[in-house]
């Protein structure tokens, strides 16, 4: 590698940037030499160079050039820079004038060029066609609200096993949103994906775990030990829900021993993080127990069948 980046091969001269970049293969660290030799291997014209040296110049303030740069990549249809430009012009970020129009134009070939390294942009516009992108008011007609097209591309983001996209696609299967047909088994296999690409705020291990707690006809059987087990998980990641299925499912004594003092302290971490169900419940003398369970799953799956998005363990 050492002879072919100083023989001024573009491609090992990037990949020895990297190597200093992330201090790879016994190399320390350095960002001045990874820059150096991203500086050389993009004067041999190599995409991802482009956006590395764009990358370091916005670290250090120098935005008119990183945007240069930026778009010089962009032209090879390099994702990460279509998708930093689409950023740019959406916020008007580094001295650029916001313009919608343009942040979307750098959007779509971002997500038509994604790849597994750079899955996001996909999803980024799907949510945005399914008018569930918040940050931004988007006018319709920049963007026309589409739910078919934004499913397709949250089925784009999901193949390149993007957790967020997975997640998104459990959902719409489990609810039958936009356009799906209410699918157990879809909802369940993406949720599951979700997890493998790392669940990071616990949203796919809790509604694993209302899976896990109903069941699905000719599908899932129910399994308390699992349900119990991905909501734990949900609930070490600080998710309000979590903490407040953890409670329910101590006071009912879901696959543990009934443990009110373990049930009070999960609701009360929950209420704390804001949970409206968690803060009933601490007002609400009355308690929970197994004769009352089954009434809770059934309202599980009716939940599902009326697309009641905020359905709930209870």
């Amino acid at each position: 590698m050492d002879r072919l980046a100083k023989e001024g091969q573009p491609e090992a001269q990037y990949i020895r940037g990297s190597w200093y970049e992330e201090g790879m293969y016994g190399t320390k660290k350095s960002a001045d030499k990874a820059l150096r030799y991203y500086q050389s291997a993009s004067k041999g014209d190599y995409s991802p160079a482009h956006y590395k040296v764009a990358y370091f110049c916005e670290k250090r303030k120098d935005n008119s050039k990183a945007v240069v740069l930026y778009k010089k990549a962009a032209t090879h249809n390099d994702v990460p820079s279509n998708y930093r430009l689409a950023i740019i012009y959406l916020y008007g970020e580094m001295g650029q004038t916001k313009n919608m129009k343009t942040g979307l134009q750098y959007l779509k070939r971002a997500a038509s060029f994604a790849t597994e390294a750079a899955p996001m942009a996909p999803y980024v516009l799907g949510l945005i066609l399914a008018r569930e992108y918040k940050q931004l008011d988007i006018p319709d007609d920049i963007a026309f609200p589409d739910d078919g097209e934004a499913l397709e591309w949250f089925k784009k983001s999901a193949e390149l096993e993007y957790g967020p996209a997975n997640y998104k696609l459990g959902y719409c299967y489990e609810y039958g949103t936009l356009g799906c047909k209410v699918d157990p088994f879809q909802s369940i296999q993406h949720y599951e994906r979700a997890v493998a690409a790392g669940d990071g705020n616990g949203e796919a291990e809790m509604a694993l775990s209302g899976w896990y707690l109903s069941g699905a006809e000719n599908c899932l059987e129910t399994d308390d030990a699992r349900a119990f087990q991905y909501a734990s998980k949900a609930a070490e990641k600080q998710l309000p829900k979590a903490q407040y299925a953890m409670g329910y499912y101590y006071e009912v004594g879901i696959s543990v021993p009934i443990d009110l003092n373990k049930a009070m302290e999960y609701y009360r971490s929950a209420a704390a993080n804001g949970n409206k169900e968690a803060q009933a419940r601490l007002s609400d003398q009355s308690k929970f127990d197994k004769s009352g369970h089954k009434n809770s799953i059934r309202r599980i799956k009716q939940g599902r069948t009326a697309k009641d998005k905020d359905c709930k363990i209870m």
